[in-house]
């Protein structure tokens, strides 16, 4: 009889909003062969029929659930911890753009919105930690930094993301972890239960706008 043949296939996914990822997929074709040999049985005598037997279904086992979390670092990364089943990159360039050349504005984040700095360096968006930092404090302005801010007249910050399209530091914050936990659903055999951010020294969020966020997305949103 022959053996199983093990046939392998690699699909592309193309998320329209989020990173471009390749998911590799293993297909196990069970090839059942009908030996031609007929050595050994009588076909004078009546082939016994085997007494029937109830097959009782095997329940379907509960995707386990996940508690997540997110990093964002000072130096641009972004570090995913989703457990064993999490298939994708743990690690992300911690870029931003919202292109807006042609059709509705779409979301680049990672790999993709890093590669545009080079071509369109006041509208990459990075340094999410700093922004939030910036945030509370009027007189923290990074000279590093070559996308633009400005302050509105109740002095709060505010991200330009181009064509006179401005946001705030937490509704960048909340689009950014937003995408990222998609992100980590198309790549996870389970149910994420909570997603745990971290942020470095200096840089926070508050309790209300997690809150907010955690509605949004349906999982509770903690910081460490």
């Amino acid at each position: 009889m022959k053996t199983k043949k093990l046939r392998r296939v690699r699909l592309t996914i193309k998320q329209h909003n989020l990173w471009k990822f390749e998911a590799s997929l293993t297909i196990l074709d069970r090839q059942d062969v009908i030996e031609s040999g007929m050595a050994g049985l009588n076909l004078s005598e009546t082939p016994k029929v085997p007494p029937k037997t109830e097959t009782v279904p095997t329940p379907p086992t509960a995707a386990p659930f996940v508690k997540a979390s997110i990093t964002l670092t000072s130096d641009n990364r972004i570090l995913i911890q989703a457990g064993p089943k999490f298939t994708g990159d743990a690690e992300i360039p911690g870029y931003f753009r919202l292109e807006q050349a042609a059709g509705d504005p779409r979301i680049q984040l990672g790999v993709e919105a890093k590669k545009a700095l080079k071509k369109h360096p006041k509208t990459v968006i990075y340094d999410i930690p700093g922004i939030l930092a910036a945030a509370s404090k009027p007189t923290l302005v990074k000279s590093s930094w070559t996308f633009e801010t400005s302050r509105d007249a109740a002095d709060n910050l505010l991200i330009h993301l181009g064509n006179d399209v401005k946001t705030t530091p937490v509704a960048l914050f909340g689009t950014v972890i937003q995408n990222v936990y998609t992100y980590i659903k198309a790549n996870l055999d389970g149910d994420i239960e909570s997603i745990t951010i971290h942020l470095p020294e200096g840089s926070s969020i508050l309790a209300s706008d997690l809150t907010k966020l955690s509605d949004k997305i349906g999982v509770p949103v903690l910081t460490a």
